[in-house]
């Protein structure tokens, strides 16, 4: 987890998103694994889940943990009808290469 100076808050994240984005931003971990597995499937007000945000920070431990949590997120999309396997692709093209094992394993479940 990062110092409490650096944290994300509520107010930092786009609408609709939850204490399960949240956590995720915060890389806490522990927070996210106490969460009922449903409600890791909630959308912000761009459709992303907190898998999205994972998956685009680079974040392999959040995405193995949401993942784990319940299996139904690798297939939700957003409002560019994009997964969170998708935009780990194009951020890993974007950014040479540093999100390949976030890429590695959401893949595995992309069909």
């Amino acid at each position: 987890m990062t110092d409490l100076s650096e944290q994300t808050t509520m107010t930092d994240l786009v609408e609709g998103a939850t204490r399960a984005h949240l956590a995720v931003e915060n890389q806490d971990a522990a927070t996210l694994r106490d969460m009922n597995p449903k409600l890791i499937l909630a959308q912000d007000r761009d459709g992303e889940t907190p898998l999205h945000y994972a998956a685009t920070s680079g974040d392999l431990q959040m995405c193995q943990i949401l993942v784990n949590m319940n299996p139904e997120i690798v297939h939700i999309k957003d409002m560019d009808n994009k997964t969170a396997y998708d935009w780990a692709v194009a951020y890993n093209i974007e950014y040479n290469g540093t999100h390949q094992e976030v890429c590695d394993f959401l893949k595995t479940f992309h069909l």
